[in-house]
């Protein structure tokens, strides 16, 4: 009897554990088809991320590619345009050449020749009046290489500053168009570097030449001062019938920010149909310039126009 009371115990041991191992497998088996359910999920996940990422950068190439082809075509269109500025540039220069100073040259010639023929004749009148023609002839073709030489780079933008140049400039083009031009720079200051005197003197005058030649302006003012010390504040402004500066930007307002930002400036053109064009851009002062005292109070970036 008791050895049949321990096998039905042993036996029933036996089951219990077979039975707990039972449920263990079984136990172990949900686990493991859940765990392989969400590495299937984290798996397709990733690699949904993974294929939006790559369709993502693959797009953002294409952009940076088309941008590439776009930048490449402006270059090459901005170089076309470059090659027809200086086309046009020595093209003005030779006509100006040959019309003023050629034809000046071969006057003076026939006049030298009247004169010695005059001289051979011993008529003292005449070879006195061929004389003085002569020397009208020079100074005036002086005066014509001199207005040419101003014209391409005014001499006393290096010898009196940037002040001088800019009123020379104006009374230049307020000369021979009719479009009136005032200089607001008493503040400015009067060592500026050779490159800042140079930048803001070839971008004023493209400034003016778009006003004058494409704006269809009447007035201009052109205003420099320093900024708190540290910065040089240039306004150009006219009253022209203005463009879109979006869609209209030409050479010459490109060849204006690389002027300034080979600087360290910054540009800035503001206009409108109908409402003029300001051209505005700021230089860094050199460190020996930025102790200097402010502008006087009240000093506004644009002044108003005078109306008729």
């Amino acid at each position: 009897a008791l050895t049949d009371r321990i096998q039905q115990l042993s036996e029933r041991q036996l089951e219990l554990s077979s039975q707990a191992i039972g449920e263990m497998f079984s136990s172990f088996r949900v686990k493991l088809i859940t765990l392989l359910v969400l590495t299937a999920i984290l798996g397709l996940g990733l690699a949904g991320v993974t294929l939006w990422r790559l369709l993502n950068l693959e797009t953002e190439a294409n952009l940076r590619f088309q941008e590439v082809l776009s930048a490449q075509e402006e270059l090459k269109r901005l170089s076309a345009e470059l090659l027809s500025a200086q086309e046009s540039e020595r093209r003005r220069i030779s006509r100006e050449l040959h019309d003023e100073v050629g034809q000046v040259l071969s006057a003076i010639m026939l006049a030298l020749g009247n004169l010695q023929s005059s001289l051979k004749n011993d008529r003292k009148e005449e070879s006195l009046r061929q004389l003085q023609l002569v020397l009208d002839m020079t100074e005036r073709n002086a005066g014509v290489v001199r207005n040419i030489s101003l014209l391409l780079r005014p001499t006393m933008l290096d010898d009196l500053g940037l002040l001088p140049a800019l009123k020379w400039l104006a009374r230049e083009v307020s000369r021979t168009t009719p479009v009136e031009i005032d200089v607001f720079a008493e503040d400015s200051p009067e060592d500026l570097p050779e490159d800042h005197r140079t930048c803001v003197y070839r971008v004023v005058q493209e400034a003016v030449r778009n006003g004058v030649r494409h704006s269809g302006a009447r007035q201009i003012r052109i205003l420099v001062r320093p900024t708190d010390g540290h910065r040089l504040h240039v306004t150009v402004q006219d009253d022209g019938k203005g463009f879109d500066p979006i869609r209209e930007r030409g050479l010459g307002i490109l060849g204006m920010e690389e002027r300034v930002v080979q600087l360290g400036g910054a540009l800035s053109v503001d206009s409108g149909r109908g409402r003029g064009t300001t051209v505005c851009f700021e230089l860094p002062l050199p460190e020996s310039l930025k102790n200097q005292p402010p502008i006087h109070p009240g000093y506004e970036d644009t002044i108003p126009f005078r109306t008729a």
